[in-house]
């Protein structure tokens, strides 16, 4: 482990707390691992980080060993709309954003921590005169991934796979930068390896919205970046931002960047928003804590308890709070390569079915911003009498 008592991104000491938790520690391959966080932010800059991160060898061994949730190629994570018709999968939202910016018929895209290809084979499907290459650490997802013959999937941590020098038209790095223990140094690298001109597609957690709560709950997110944080590490760094979503409807943010023809430059430091965003977190949490043991002490008096949602929030509840010990029916989701699985060894049912367990209380474990929209849902399907309990405004037991 590695200490780093001063901001990374600018070399500030005006250092503050934002949580600390451990030794059980919820990973975002939906596994337990054993460890401590410190997560402190700069009065400065805004940059979020990990005081007490892996080194080097230990975060390639964590992620040589490392896959997603399950082993179909074709997982993919729901986003849901304001209306029920409004869904689309997480790839092919950023596929589509992505499209928006990139003119060009042909050219070559690097994916940073491309997993098992879906993005790349997403806008191969809108880009299919484009030639696409990827880096992954993990040893299952490249294997997957190279089952494609159009990918040049490279495994190995980046940083350390060699890289052609002003090589790639489009460099993507999504939700990985959060997970690298120099953000700074991996910026330039990707500025380096992009030609003059040159597009980079970053998404990362955005630290301040409470749909991405669990930004700062991942054993692996060293680092946290607030909206105007991301744009001014870029612009420094030597980019003009072009576009730059700063609320997904799930909580990230999202910026493509050119490659400025004379390099880095300086910046207007950012507007630092980290004080109010702690505290908005952290009242969200103690919510989500309180509703938590609400649950468990109905499990504890005997009522059949049951959890909404199969996701990060959901796992964030079983292994943070009291729901852990916690004597549940189980988890009802909508995700088809969710179903008839376990999460935390609890079993994981279709929506559909939920109406068949008889819950007496339904637990919302679903983004902020979705609660009121799946609670009318669930009111529409559970028995009269069920209570639905969420922590979103617009919600109310029933």
């Amino acid at each position: 482990m590695t200490t780093a008592a001063e901001c990374p991104l600018c070399g500030d000491t005006d250092v503050h707390p934002f949580n600390e938790y451990g030794p059980r520690c919820l990973a975002g391959d939906y596994h337990i691992v054993s460890g401590h966080v410190t997560n402190v932010w700069c009065g400065r800059c805004g940059a979020g980080w990990n005081r007490d991160m892996m080194g080097d060898a230990e975060l390639s061994s964590f992620y040589g060993a490392y896959t997603k949730k399950v082993d179909a190629e074709d997982e993919d994570d729901l986003l849901f709309g304001a209306a029920d018709a409004e869904v689309e999968t997480l790839t092919a939202s950023q596929a589509r954003f992505l499209a928006e910016h990139v003119t060009a018929s042909t050219g070559r895209m690097l994916d940073i921590g491309c997993g098992k290809g879906a993005f790349l084979k997403a806008f191969k499907a809108v880009r299919g005169g484009w030639r696409f290459a990827g880096i992954e650490p993990s040893r299952e997802e490249v294997a997957l991934a190279r089952r494609d013959a159009d990918l040049d999937v490279r495994q190995g941590m980046f940083g350390a796979v060699p890289l052609e020098r002003e090589a790639f038209d489009v460099l993507t790095i999504m939700h990985v930068l959060e997970h690298v223990p120099r953000p700074l140094e991996a910026v330039r690298q990707m500025r380096d390896a992009l030609k003059e001109g040159g597009l980079l597609f970053v998404e990362v957690p955005n630290t301040l919205d409470l749909n991405m709560f669990y930004d700062v709950l991942l054993f692996e997110h060293l680092f946290h970046f607030q909206p105007e944080t991301l744009a001014w590490l870029l612009e420094r760094e030597g980019f003009d931002i072009v576009a730059h979503q700063q609320a997904t409807t799930y909580g990230a943010q999202r910026i493509v960047a050119r490659k400025r023809a004379n390099g880095a430059a300086e910046s207007a430091w950012p507007r630092v928003r980290m004080a109010d965003g702690r505290t908005a977190w952290q009242q969200l949490w103690r919510s989500m804590n309180e509703l938590a043991e609400h649950g468990a002490a109905r499990a504890a008096d005997g009522r059949r308890v049951a959890v909404f949602g199969a996701g990060m929030t959901a796992a964030t509840w079983l292994v943070y709070t009291a729901l852990h010990d916690a004597k549940i029916l189980g988890l009802f989701d909508e995700s088809p390569w969710k179903i008839g699985r376990t999460l935390f060894d609890r079993p994981i049912h279709a929506l559909s079915d939920i109406r068949t367990h008889a819950p007496d209380t339904v637990l919302l474990a679903t983004m902020p911003n979705s609660q009121a929209l799946v609670a009318r849902k669930l009111a529409a399907i559970c028995a009269s009498g069920t209570e639905i309990l969420g922590f979103g405004a617009g919600v109310s037991a029933r």
